[in-house]
């Protein structure tokens, strides 16, 4: 049973097994995953306020054909706890295995199919109340050749239509399907500048992105980029909370970030990760030490606090977040609110901030569930409140267009007043 702590948002696709299951399989896998969640729910009543979720879904989930079937039964009574982080997978069996293959094969049999590692499409997305934006194209990547540019709207992405359907959740799917092709090779889209729609197609090519791995969790693309901007303000951005990512930011500031004059550290689209590179990343980027309030595991209060780096960063310090900052980076950026350590620009995080393990269970079948609940040094909860910045805006697209990343800006100025000071 393999056991880490994490607070990251995982993204999960489902697999689909063939095979009949008995009632007294899906009764066993049930009572299985309810006492799995429930020995570690920070909620001391959870098995007198979670049961009538567990009965109101129990036919469901015993008419469940088979294990694919099963797993979505599980989410559906998941999703009616309320809390983030939790999530089934079916076992991994020869099945599995062979959709898993089948989404690499080359012969045009599948739909679309993942690039090989370090190949892509080259962008970045955001997203805003004008729709999922392109942030950044990586230069000489094969989206820069296709001409891409920040700014443009992409409103199709490889067969699929992105449109603001209530309780859709575009972003992470379309930042998926930019590192996937159709089976010919090549990347499809139709993008929009404001004033006219264009498709366009380009095969994948060489990337900068790598694959993340979480230990005893899931491995996802990842990316992380800095630079000491012309006007002497350092900038850091990165997808993931992981002990690689903390390990460039402490590069970059013994490095080309050392004599910058204000640090902006943007978490817009930052799905969390491993708790203890909250700390990690603060013992770097803040002078002063942070303590990240409380996480409470099994009813014992751990705090999280920083260790300021002597070779660390010793200047002002800015955080961006928005809707799509979860987990950790949540955790982050409120404890750097709470401290008086940085002023947060952006808009509201996304709210979906409980620790989390991944176990892999006696049935086979694959769990992330919580087992904590993390309480701001404020003493309110980040879960389903989200941290709200002090400085509300929202990049645009035809800021972005012309080069101008609003929220970027904005703290880059505020950055360099106080630096004047």
């Amino acid at each position: 049973m393999i056991k880490t702590i994490f607070c990251l948002l995982a993204l999960f696709g489902s697999v689909l097994l063939a095979g009949e299951i008995s009632r007294e399989h899906a009764q066993a896998v049930l009572d299985e995953i309810y006492g799995e969640i429930g020995k570690r729910h920070f909620d001391v009543d959870f098995a007198e306020k979670y049961r009538k979720h567990y009965l109101k879904h129990q036919p469901a989930i015993l008419n469940a054909p088979n294990d694919g079937e099963l797993a979505t039964a599980l989410n559906r009574m998941l999703e009616d706890f309320g809390d983030s982080h939790l999530m089934v997978q079916p076992p991994l069996s020869a099945a599995a295995q062979e959709a898993t293959r089948q989404l690499e094969v080359k012969d045009g049999s599948s739909a679309i199919r993942p690039n090989p590692p370090l190949t892509g499409s080259g962008i970045d997305v955001l997203e805003t109340g004008e729709g999922i934006l392109i942030w950044r194209v990586e230069a000489d990547s094969a989206a820069a050749k296709a001409g891409l540019k920040s700014g443009m709207a992409i409103q199709h992405i490889l067969g699929y239509e992105i449109t603001p359907t209530e309780g859709t959740e575009w972003f992470p799917i379309v930042r998926q399907l930019a590192d996937m092709t159709a089976p010919d090779g090549l990347v499809y889209m139709n993008v929009s500048d404001g004033a006219e729609v264009t498709p366009v197609q380009f095969e994948a090519g060489p990337v900068k992105k790598q694959m993340v791995h979480f230990p005893g969790g899931p491995s996802l693309r990842g990316g992380y980029y800095s630079e000491l901007r012309d006007d002497g303000i350092g900038y850091i951005c990165f997808d993931w909370f992981t002990q690689e990512m903390i390990q460039l930011v402490r590069r970059d500031i013994r490095g080309k970030l050392k004599d910058a004059e204000g640090l902006i550290i943007d978490l817009r689209g930052n799905g969390g990760g491993l708790f203890h590179s909250i700390d990690w990343l603060a013992s770097w980027t803040v002078p002063q030490k942070v303590t990240f309030g409380s996480l409470k595991i099994t009813q014992i209060p751990l705090k999280l606090s920083s260790t300021p780096q002597p070779r660390g960063f010793k200047k002002k310090l800015a955080v961006i977040i928005d809707k799509n900052t979860f987990s950790s980076a949540e955790i982050f950026a409120a404890g750097i609110q709470d401290a008086g350590a940085g002023k947060i620009y952006g808009t509201t995080s996304g709210g979906q901030c409980l620790p989390s393990i991944f176990l892999t269970l006696p049935s086979g079948f694959r769990l992330q569930t919580i087992m904590g609940e993390e309480t701001r040094s404020s003493g309110e909860r980040i879960e389903k409140n989200g941290v709200t910045p002090d400085v509300k805006i929202e990049a645009t697209a035809a800021g972005l267009a012309v080069g101008i990343d609003g929220p970027v800006e904005k703290a880059a100025a505020d950055l360099l007043a106080a630096a004047e000071k």
